[in-house]
């Protein structure tokens, strides 16, 4: 188990898809779409430690997604972005 920053979730998998498609152009982590009927959620990262997956949700805010919050979830380890600090170029 680790954490991942929920974006979003949408009864509509089309608007999943469109948010990751953005979230994909925006950030250099990992974008999934994990169904929990009904919904289609959006999370972002695969962080090992709550403390980062917190410390990139500030990162997500910035970027305007003022909704997004970490919540703890399944996640691959090798993806760990504990090292990342944010959007591409930085």
């Amino acid at each position: 188990m680790g954490w991942r920053i929920q974006v979003g979730a949408f009864i509509h998998r089309r608007n999943a898809e469109r948010l990751a498609a953005r979230l994909h152009r925006q950030l250099d982590l990992p974008i999934y779409i994990v169904v929990e009927a009904p919904w289609h959620k959006v999370l972002v990262g695969d962080f090992v430690k709550r403390e980062d997956a917190e410390e990139y949700l500030q990162t997500l805010r910035s970027l305007g997604y003022k909704d997004a919050f970490v919540k703890e979830s399944m996640v691959n380890a090798q993806n760990d972005d504990s090292l990342q600090g944010g959007p591409p170029g930085n």
